[in-house]
């Protein structure tokens, strides 16, 4: 359950409610973006109110046993977003998305709410030159996305090859399955 401090129960009340989205990318340098009409400064951040930031899909509030994914469409026109998630690890990173409710002064009242966090499971990079478009996709999964993964290396040729392609060693083994070693294991009786 999220708990709202008064004076934002109070904006809330009030008809003159506003409030944006904030979502922070954290890179190597975070991302800083906000829904807002102009920037935000916020506990020493600086929240930008870029054009590029193009959608975000709906949030589901979910237990530990679903996996809530989001979807954060930037514009790649301009190729900022492009060179940055291709020159940089971005895997498993932390995605937050927080709604911040403003006074009349445009700035954030109390602190923002958080309402998802995440991790980066992948990134779609699409062009269109046709329409003259072209998007980068964040997609964020939940924090357990990868919980039943399994993970380790098979001992089989092709996984084999992917860390020590010219080993031909599991070329050599037996492939019937009905392979017995020549000893056997002492009895203990």
């Amino acid at each position: 359950m999220i708990s709202i401090p008064a004076a934002i129960q109070d904006a809330i009340d009030s008809d003159s409610a506003r409030y944006c989205v904030m979502i922070k990318i954290d890179m190597g340098t975070p991302i800083y973006l906000t829904t807002h009409y102009k920037d935000i400064t916020y506990s020493g951040d600086v929240y930008d109110s870029s054009i590029h930031l193009d959608s975000i899909s709906n949030i589901k509030q979910a237990g530990l046993s679903k996996n809530p994914k989001v979807t954060i469409a930037l514009s790649g026109v301009d190729q900022t977003y492009y060179s940055l998630f291709l020159s940089n690890n971005y895997i498993n990173r932390t995605v937050t998305i927080y709604y911040a409710f403003m006074d009349s002064d445009d700035a954030v009242i109390e602190s923002p709410v958080e309402i998802y966090s995440g991790i980066i499971a992948d990134i779609k990079m699409i062009d269109d030159p046709i329409k003259g478009s072209a998007k980068v996709s964040v997609v964020a999964s939940g924090r357990f996305a990868d919980f039943d993964k399994t993970t380790g290396r098979l001992t089989n040729t092709e996984s084999q090859k992917q860390y020590f392609p010219a080993d031909k060693g599991f070329e050599f083994t037996k492939e019937s399955g009905d392979y017995s070693p020549e000893w056997e294991s002492p009895q203990h009786g």
